[in-house]
């Protein structure tokens, strides 16, 4: 039997030093970035021209809104162009061309006049087409000068945008789109062959230009609006992909909350001291009003307050340790409040007894010692 070295199928082999990287197509939780980007990444990003931005929206919006208006001004377009072939043709023999008005009249005025609706039209559709997906925004950082534009690494061109999610996206796209297409063209002719059939019976070229006019532009609107579909499948892609790329891993959130706000450690030591100084200055408040001061000489004061008309019992007011301590000591010496020292109560009485509480039963015995004491000197005070 003959053989033939081009069925040999070592031609098939793929060569050992090929590296296929499965990593192009991990997703962001695989590489540890599970976390959805923050305003301020996401406003990092933006400032460096990384949005979603799809190009097929604008591309399929401005031909499909540039058609249709061309589609509504074709016969103002047809008549333009008919009546400047028309002067032409007629006034050949009289044009001058040493005549400078010749050229602005006669070609720049209907050009421009056929020119300037598509174009504000296009120019108009592509700058709301972006507007819709990004808002406005101008940055000059994605149009700074790169060497690496200059001269692209076209190996991890080829990894980023061939062999990635994207590139078997926009392959996958290509093929139903081209496929969707050739149906819509082959439905559209096959519904219109016997028409097509027939031009060369029909009278006058007129009505076959305006026939297969039609027959385009209908095939052309199915086509747009095809694009138009698939523009928005890439539209719902790029913002998936958008928020794949920006997400963050939680040490980068930390570290981001750090930079914008402080260490959440420090933050909390800072909240518990600015509560613990309205706290004080709220104690120092209520000080004198206080009936007795049970004070250690040089650590601790607790004032004390009875109503007998609400409480039961007394209940402490303000207390206070070092400094703390001695700024209540100090109020309550310049409001004339008695003070009864006290280690062992003092302490106690600090931390045992929370501020705003009444005193617990059995420490009753141990107050009342310090209230007959500051009555006395209270009646002293009133005799005298």
């Amino acid at each position: 039997m003959k053989e033939y070295w081009w069925l040999s199928l070592d031609i098939f082999e793929i060569p050992h030093d090929i590296h296929f990287d499965l990593q192009r197509f991990a997703s962001a939780e695989s590489e540890g970035r599970t976390e959805k980007a923050t305003e301020h990444k996401k406003r990092k990003a933006r400032e460096e021209g990384r949005v979603a931005l799809s190009k097929d929206l604008p591309a399929a919006l401005v031909t499909l809104i540039t058609f249709i208006m061309i589609y509504f001004l074709a016969k103002n377009i047809f008549g333009t162009i008919q009546n400047s072939f028309i002067y032409y043709f007629e006034n050949f023999d009289k044009i001058s061309i040493n005549d400078d008005n010749i050229l602005i009249d006669y070609f720049l005025f209907p050009f421009l006049k056929v020119f300037i609706p598509i174009a504000a039209t296009a120019f108009i559709s592509a700058i709301l087409s972006n507007y819709m997906q990004i808002g406005f925004k101008i940055t000059f950082k994605s149009i700074k000068p790169k060497f690496s534009k200059i001269s692209p690494n076209v190996i991890k061109f080829l990894q980023n945008q061939v062999f990635s999610v994207t590139g078997l996206f926009n392959f996958i796209k290509s093929v139903v789109k081209i496929g969707i297409i050739g149906l819509a063209a082959y439905i559209t002719i096959s519904s219109k062959i016997e028409d097509i059939k027939n031009i060369l019976f029909v009278d006058g070229l007129l009505n076959s230009a305006i026939f297969i006019s039609n027959l385009i532009f209908e095939l052309v609107l199915k086509v747009l609006i095809i694009l138009l579909v698939f523009s928005i499948i890439d539209v719902i892609f790029v913002r998936w992909q958008y928020e794949e790329s920006v997400k963050m891993k939680r040490q980068e959130v930390k570290e981001e909350y750090k930079e914008l706000y402080g260490d959440p450690n420090v933050r909390s030591r800072l909240r518990q001291m600015y509560q613990t100084l309205l706290s004080q200055k709220k104690m120092l408040e209520e000080v004198p009003k206080a009936d007795v001061v049970i004070t250690n000489p040089t650590h601790f004061a607790v004032a004390l307050f009875y109503d007998k008309f609400t409480d039961e019992a007394p209940r402490i007011i303000a207390k206070g340790k070092d400094r703390f301590a001695q700024k209540i000591k100090e109020i309550a010496k310049l409001n004339n409040i008695f003070m009864y020292e006290n280690v062992d109560l003092a302490r106690r009485l600090f931390s045992e007894v929370e501020v705003n509480d009444i005193l617990p039963r059995e420490m009753y015995s141990l107050v009342i010692i310090a209230y007959k004491l500051a009555m006395e000197k209270k009646e002293r005070k009133i005799a005298v």
